[in-house]
């Protein structure tokens, strides 16, 4: 299911990073929006964004809908932690505002390609590349799919 300590881990590189944002859309952040409360704790201003999402605890606030890159302009930074369907349209965000994406699946034009694999690894970093899109790309201190693309 993922390592237990993935939100307090992304929380924390966040914190660390990304020193003038506030505003955080957490994109395909489930159910229950756990990234979302780690943030919040952090006094950052967080909005989930899963058609999912329905917990509405811990000041954590959401919307049920599905994420466009259109949105991103509402706030300063783009997250996805394992975000699934969703990977495609925050890396298109990055032409607009800063992201951080850790893709754990498969997910790029509709298709779903399996398992978490060096392919979309390969597809985020030719799209960034591409489009002259600064960006970092590394591996988060965690266990499962780790690693990351940060753009500025």
């Amino acid at each position: 299911m993922g390592d237990e300590t993935r939100f307090e881990v992304l929380t924390e590189y966040i914190f660390h990073n990304f020193p003038n944002v506030r505003k955080i859309a957490d994109v395909a952040g489930g159910m229950f929006g756990h990234l979302n409360i780690s943030l919040t704790k952090c006094g950052y201003d967080v909005t989930t964004i899963d058609p999912r999402f329905g917990y509405r605890d811990y000041n954590c606030y959401g919307m049920g809908v599905p994420y466009h890159e259109n949105m991103a302009s509402a706030f300063d930074l783009i997250v996805g932690l394992h975000p699934d369907g969703a990977t495609e349209s925050i890396v298109y965000s990055a032409n607009f505002k800063p992201i951080i994406i850790v893709p754990c699946c498969n997910h790029w034009e509709g298709e779903r390609y399996g398992r978490y694999k060096r392919n979309i690894v390969l597809t985020i970093r030719n799209y960034l590349e591409e489009n002259d899109i600064q960006f970092e790309e590394g591996k988060l201190l965690m266990s499962g799919a780790n690693e990351y693309f940060r753009t500025f």
